[in-house]
Protein backbone atom coordinates (compact mmCIF):
# COMPACT_ATOMS: atom_id res chain seq x y z
CA UNK A 1 0.00 0.00 0.00
CA UNK A 2 1.21 3.61 -0.59
CA UNK A 3 1.59 5.56 2.13
CA UNK A 4 0.69 8.89 2.46
CA UNK A 5 4.33 10.13 3.82
CA UNK A 6 5.72 9.25 0.45
CA UNK A 7 3.33 11.83 -1.29
CA UNK A 8 4.12 14.72 1.15
CA UNK A 9 7.49 15.11 -0.12
CA UNK A 10 6.27 14.56 -4.01
CA UNK A 11 3.96 17.52 -3.12
CA UNK A 12 6.23 19.84 -1.46
CA UNK A 13 8.87 19.58 -4.46
CA UNK A 14 5.46 20.29 -7.24
CA UNK A 15 4.75 22.88 -5.18
CA UNK A 16 8.66 24.47 -5.32
CA UNK A 17 8.98 23.66 -8.86
CA UNK A 18 6.13 25.50 -9.95
CA UNK A 19 6.93 28.44 -8.03
CA UNK A 20 10.71 28.53 -9.43
CA UNK A 21 8.90 28.58 -12.84
CA UNK A 22 6.49 31.78 -11.65
CA UNK A 23 9.18 33.66 -10.56
CA UNK A 24 11.10 32.88 -13.82
CA UNK A 25 8.61 33.52 -16.13
CA UNK A 26 6.85 36.34 -14.70
CA UNK A 27 9.55 39.02 -15.38
CA UNK A 28 9.15 37.80 -19.24
CA UNK A 29 5.35 38.45 -19.41
CA UNK A 30 6.00 41.88 -18.15
CA UNK A 31 8.62 42.28 -20.62
CA UNK A 32 6.58 40.93 -23.34
CA UNK A 33 4.49 44.06 -24.03
CA UNK A 34 7.44 46.76 -23.45
CA UNK A 35 9.42 47.89 -26.59
CA UNK A 36 11.77 51.18 -26.29
CA UNK A 37 9.55 54.31 -27.48
CA UNK A 38 11.45 56.42 -30.37
CA UNK A 39 12.60 59.84 -29.10
CA UNK A 40 10.31 62.62 -30.70
CA UNK A 41 12.53 63.97 -33.56
CA UNK A 42 11.64 67.37 -32.94
CA UNK A 43 10.95 68.74 -29.68
CA UNK A 44 7.69 70.88 -29.61
CA UNK A 45 8.21 74.52 -31.10
CA UNK A 46 5.76 76.47 -29.65
CA UNK A 47 5.96 78.53 -26.58
CA UNK A 48 3.33 80.41 -24.64
CA UNK A 49 4.07 83.36 -23.30
CA UNK A 50 1.78 85.52 -20.91
CA UNK A 51 2.55 89.28 -22.19
CA UNK A 52 1.89 91.73 -19.52
CA UNK A 53 1.47 94.92 -19.93
CA UNK A 54 4.43 97.54 -19.30
CA UNK A 55 3.86 99.21 -15.86
CA UNK A 56 2.74 102.95 -15.64
CA UNK A 57 5.62 105.21 -14.36
CA UNK A 58 3.53 105.65 -10.71
CA UNK A 59 3.89 101.73 -10.37
CA UNK A 60 7.80 101.51 -11.35
CA UNK A 61 8.59 104.59 -8.50
CA UNK A 62 6.09 102.67 -5.99
CA UNK A 63 8.14 99.79 -6.32
CA UNK A 64 11.70 101.41 -6.03
CA UNK A 65 10.59 103.26 -3.23
CA UNK A 66 9.54 99.75 -1.59
CA UNK A 67 12.54 98.48 -2.48
CA UNK A 68 14.50 101.14 -1.24
CA UNK A 69 12.72 101.76 1.74
CA UNK A 70 13.84 97.95 2.42
CA UNK A 71 17.32 98.61 1.68
CA UNK A 72 17.45 101.46 3.75
CA UNK A 73 15.90 99.61 6.83
CA UNK A 74 18.10 96.41 6.52
CA UNK A 75 21.39 98.67 6.49
CA UNK A 76 19.57 100.44 9.51
CA UNK A 77 19.10 97.29 11.26
CA UNK A 78 22.71 95.81 10.72
CA UNK A 79 24.09 99.47 12.14
CA UNK A 80 21.86 99.89 14.85
CA UNK A 81 22.62 98.16 18.46
CA UNK A 82 19.47 97.03 20.48
CA UNK A 83 17.98 99.25 23.03
CA UNK A 84 14.71 99.97 24.07
CA UNK A 85 13.13 102.32 21.46
CA UNK A 86 13.73 99.44 19.05
CA UNK A 87 10.31 98.07 19.59
CA UNK A 88 8.42 101.64 18.42
CA UNK A 89 10.82 102.63 16.14
CA UNK A 90 9.70 98.85 14.19
CA UNK A 91 6.27 99.91 14.62
CA UNK A 92 6.67 102.92 12.43
CA UNK A 93 9.03 101.60 10.13
CA UNK A 94 6.07 98.43 9.06
CA UNK A 95 3.44 101.56 9.05
CA UNK A 96 5.79 103.09 6.66
CA UNK A 97 6.53 99.92 4.98
CA UNK A 98 2.51 99.15 4.82
CA UNK A 99 1.70 102.92 3.36
CA UNK A 100 4.64 102.17 0.82
CA UNK A 101 2.60 98.83 -0.46
CA UNK A 102 -0.85 100.60 -0.39
CA UNK A 103 0.58 103.48 -3.05
CA UNK A 104 2.21 100.46 -4.76
CA UNK A 105 -1.17 98.03 -4.89
CA UNK A 106 -3.21 101.07 -6.06
CA UNK A 107 -0.54 102.31 -8.51
CA UNK A 108 0.06 98.72 -9.67
CA UNK A 109 -3.41 97.45 -9.58
CA UNK A 110 -5.31 96.81 -12.53
CA UNK A 111 -7.75 99.63 -13.56
CA UNK A 112 -11.26 99.64 -12.42
CA UNK A 113 -13.85 99.32 -15.01
CA UNK A 114 -17.28 100.19 -14.08
CA UNK A 115 -19.65 97.51 -15.52
CA UNK A 116 -22.90 98.91 -16.80
CA UNK A 117 -25.54 98.19 -15.50
CA UNK A 118 -28.86 96.09 -16.83
CA UNK A 119 -30.56 99.20 -17.29
CA UNK A 120 -27.98 101.23 -19.30
CA UNK A 121 -27.68 98.19 -21.72
CA UNK A 122 -31.50 97.43 -21.96
CA UNK A 123 -33.31 99.30 -25.01
CA UNK A 124 -36.34 100.41 -24.81
CA UNK A 125 -37.91 97.57 -26.76
CA UNK A 126 -36.16 95.02 -24.37
CA UNK A 127 -37.28 96.52 -21.59
CA UNK A 128 -40.92 96.14 -22.81
CA UNK A 129 -40.63 92.45 -24.52
CA UNK A 130 -39.42 91.57 -20.86
CA UNK A 131 -42.03 93.00 -19.31
CA UNK A 132 -44.82 91.46 -21.84
CA UNK A 133 -43.22 88.12 -21.20
CA UNK A 134 -43.12 88.33 -17.44
CA UNK A 135 -47.06 89.37 -17.40
CA UNK A 136 -47.92 86.67 -19.59
CA UNK A 137 -46.00 84.17 -16.84
CA UNK A 138 -47.48 85.55 -13.96
CA UNK A 139 -51.05 85.09 -15.37
CA UNK A 140 -50.16 81.86 -16.37
CA UNK A 141 -48.92 80.55 -12.69
CA UNK A 142 -52.43 81.91 -11.86
CA UNK A 143 -54.19 80.71 -14.59
CA UNK A 144 -52.69 77.22 -14.19
CA UNK A 145 -53.35 77.52 -10.04
CA UNK A 146 -56.85 78.21 -10.53
CA UNK A 147 -57.30 75.15 -13.05
CA UNK A 148 -55.47 73.31 -9.73
CA UNK A 149 -57.91 74.28 -7.35
CA UNK A 150 -60.79 73.70 -9.77
CA UNK A 151 -60.06 70.26 -10.52
CA UNK A 152 -59.94 70.70 -14.51
CA UNK A 153 -56.08 70.43 -14.33
CA UNK A 154 -55.13 67.34 -16.57
CA UNK A 155 -57.59 66.99 -18.99
CA UNK A 156 -57.68 66.86 -22.53
CA UNK A 157 -59.30 70.52 -23.41
CA UNK A 158 -56.61 71.65 -20.75
CA UNK A 159 -53.85 69.92 -22.64
CA UNK A 160 -54.64 71.65 -25.92
CA UNK A 161 -55.06 75.01 -24.09
CA UNK A 162 -51.53 74.59 -22.42
CA UNK A 163 -49.95 73.76 -25.53
CA UNK A 164 -51.79 77.51 -27.10
CA UNK A 165 -50.72 78.98 -23.90
CA UNK A 166 -47.18 77.38 -24.31
CA UNK A 167 -47.28 78.45 -27.84
CA UNK A 168 -48.04 82.12 -26.28
CA UNK A 169 -45.39 82.52 -24.31
CA UNK A 170 -42.59 81.44 -26.48
CA UNK A 171 -43.30 83.54 -29.06
CA UNK A 172 -43.09 86.29 -26.38
CA UNK A 173 -39.57 84.74 -25.56
CA UNK A 174 -38.28 85.04 -29.07
CA UNK A 175 -39.72 88.65 -29.31
CA UNK A 176 -38.21 89.36 -25.73
CA UNK A 177 -34.63 87.61 -27.33
CA UNK A 178 -34.56 89.35 -30.35
CA UNK A 179 -35.54 92.84 -28.82
CA UNK A 180 -32.56 92.33 -26.39
CA UNK A 181 -30.37 90.70 -28.71
CA UNK A 182 -30.02 86.94 -27.59
CA UNK A 183 -28.75 84.37 -29.11
CA UNK A 184 -29.87 80.81 -29.19
CA UNK A 185 -27.42 78.89 -32.07
CA UNK A 186 -24.25 77.98 -31.45
CA UNK A 187 -21.42 78.97 -33.88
Amino acid sequence: MNSIRKLVPVGIASTAAAAVVAFALAPATVFAEWSPRPLPREAGTQTFVAVAPAPSPACVAARQAIVSARAADRSEDMDETPSATDATEDQTERAAMKSLWTSAVSACGPQVVTKPTAATLASPSCVSAKAALKKALVAEKAHEATEANSGTERTAADWEEDQAEFAAIKSLWKAMASACGFSFTHP
